[in-house]
């Protein structure tokens, strides 16, 4: 069985994209009277906005790899591909980075993990995250390991 994962929901993209688009332009503008230089530098930075906003990670996995892939569209930016095999077991664990998430991660030997999923501005672990946990453990015959709820 293969289990695709899309992150980035698409229901606001638009509206910020169409945002980052106008507050872009006009900044650009404005940037124009001063340095055509400085235009250059303002609009590659929120052009890159722009493309970083409309890009989606997609994840696959199936029983031998974990592919995480960036989409524009339906363009490729990158690909990247794990082997299952380097994975024994799944976790849940509410992580303090710059700020409080939770995040379902594979577990690979000597520490080594990749998180799949993650949940912004959270404190818990939600009942998706369970789900999904118990979903990659039955379907992949991963280990289920502990579960961290502090950070």
């Amino acid at each position: 069985m293969n289990i695709d994962l899309k992150f980035h929901p698409h229901r606001k993209k638009p509206q910020y994209a169409a945002m980052i688009l106008l507050v872009g332009a006009t900044t650009t503008m404005w940037a124009t009277k001063v340095s055509p230089i400085l235009s250059f530098a303002i609009g590659s930075y929120w052009f890159f906005l722009l493309l970083k906003t409309m890009s989606n990670k997609v994840v696959k996995i199936s029983k031998t790899q974990v592919i995480i892939s960036n989409l524009i569209g339906r363009f490729q930016i990158n690909k990247k591909a794990f082997p299952m095999s380097n994975f024994y077991g799944v976790r849940n664990r509410v992580h303090w980075g710059h700020y409080k998430h939770c995040q379902t991660e594979l577990i690979g030997r000597n520490g080594v993990f990749l998180p799949i999923r993650v949940e912004f501005m959270t404190e818990k672990i939600s009942t998706e995250a369970r789900e999904l946990k118990e979903s990659l453990v039955k379907e992949f015959k991963l280990e289920s390991c502990r579960d961290f709820e502090h950070a």
